[in-house]
């Protein structure tokens, strides 16, 4: 649905807008650290040439631990928003151009993809600067649905 945005939509930059860490509690040693994400991406469509995807995110490192009754200790969150600008040929413009799904489409797939490198390399970033062994979180997958089957 988002393949015709991608192949006009021209990515020119991807900026931090924001990015805050907080440190809740020392690690205990010899627990392995676990890791949740929520993201929230939007897009910014008027009947510009340019448009913009907003990416909210936020990781939450914690350990299970096994002696409490498997009680969690949060550990560290780190939040952040990344925005990408993609530019549109000449005479296109977005709210004029595209339908919504296209739009949307596009932006849980190419524009996921193009933002989710630069929120893996600021966790790991900010893990550090945390004490905390780096973070690197694995490589985004999108999902496939499965071809529909037919019937002969």
């Amino acid at each position: 649905m988002g393949a015709r945005v991608a192949g006009h939509a021209s990515l020119q930059d991807i900026r931090t807008f924001r990015i805050h860490a907080d440190f809740a509690a020392f690690p205990t040693a010899d627990v392995p650290l676990s890791w949740e994400i929520d993201e929230n991406l939007s897009a910014n469509v008027d009947d510009e040439p340019t448009f913009v995807i907003d990416g909210e995110y936020e990781v939450r490192i914690f350990q299970e631990l096994e002696d409490d009754g498997g009680n969690r200790k949060d550990i560290a969150e780190v939040s952040l928003n990344v925005g990408a600008l993609y530019e549109l040929p000449d005479g296109e413009t977005g709210a004029g151009t595209y339908e919504e799904a296209e739009v949307a489409a596009f932006t849980h797939t190419t524009a996921r993809l193009a933002l989710y490198p630069y929120v893996r390399a600021l966790v790991a970033d900010m893990t550090v600067r945390l004490g905390l062994p780096g973070l690197l979180l694995p490589t985004m997958r999108v999902q496939i649905a499965a071809p529909a089957e037919t019937s002969d």
